[in-house]
């Protein structure tokens, strides 16, 4: 069955973040992705959002990691 909608084809996608609360507040009340699974252990927690038929963007938790290097302004 073809895929719809703004997002497709990823099947599962995988960020880290410093913030799950605030990750879920963009993802699911923002963008409206709904959070269909959660993984949690005592060093972090990994959280799934559905981002179309089949596809996930996940994301584990981990406080204090380093975002990486700041994006540049283009020119």
């Amino acid at each position: 069955m073809p895929q719809t909608g703004p997002y497709s084809g990823t099947k599962h996608l995988g960020h880290v973040t410093a913030a799950m609360a605030k990750t879920t507040r963009v993802y699911r009340d923002v963008l409206g992705c709904k959070l269909v699974a959660t993984i949690g252990t005592p060093e972090f927690r990994h959280y799934f959002f559905s981002i179309g038929e089949a596809n996930t963007i996940a994301f584990f938790e981990w406080p204090g990691v380093d975002p990486g290097v700041p994006e540049q302004p283009a020119g």
